[in-house]
């Protein structure tokens, strides 16, 4: 029995692409955790997040590591040039990476309040694939440092204040 030529060739061109489909949906994956998410800070302040980044055992290959995507509510400002500056270019499966993953400025000036953020890993199989990899949310708690003085400037006030009393008991 003779297929029609036209049939035959629309079935090829379906599975090939659904094998396209399977071999690209199969991606590596990252994982990334940070040390901490939650930080407090003061109007001033600069809050560095560490993080881990890791490849698992389960990957088959590199996963390139080539970009991000960072936000943070205003009027915080992120920097991500430590992920630049202190990653490797991509991991290995099975490889991890602990460093300095960006920084956070609290500008003065900044209300008390809730700032939340999410910082974005792209990448992929090379060094030109910049699709998600993984992600991760974090939050800092802006409010007014109050300044408390240490004991030993109770001390130092007190001795000084005996000093001058006694002084002007002995004063003629």
């Amino acid at each position: 029995m003779k297929m029609n030529t036209g049939i035959y060739r629309g079935l090829l061109l379906v599975a090939a692409g659904l094998a396209l489909a399977a071999s690209a949906a199969r991606a590596d994956t990252i994982n990334l955790l940070l040390n901490p998410a939650f930080w407090t800070a003061a109007p001033g302040d600069v809050v560095s997040f560490d993080a881990t980044v890791s490849a698992p055992e389960s990957n088959d290959d590199w996963v390139f590591m080539n970009g991000d995507t960072a936000t943070v509510d205003a009027p915080l400002i992120l920097d991500d040039s430590p992920f630049f500056a202190n990653f490797p270019l991509w991991l290995d499966n099975g490889q991890s990476w602990e460093d300095t993953l960006f920084t956070v400025t609290v500008p003065l000036g900044t209300p008390d309040g809730l700032y939340t953020g999410n910082f974005e890993i792209d990448g992929g199989s090379d060094a030109n694939s910049y699709d998600y990899l993984t992600n991760a949310a974090f939050n800092v708690q802006v409010g007014q440092s109050e300044s408390i003085p240490e004991p030993s400037t109770f001390l130092l006030a007190g001795a000084v204040l005996l000093m001058l009393a006694h002084h002007q008991k002995t004063a003629p």
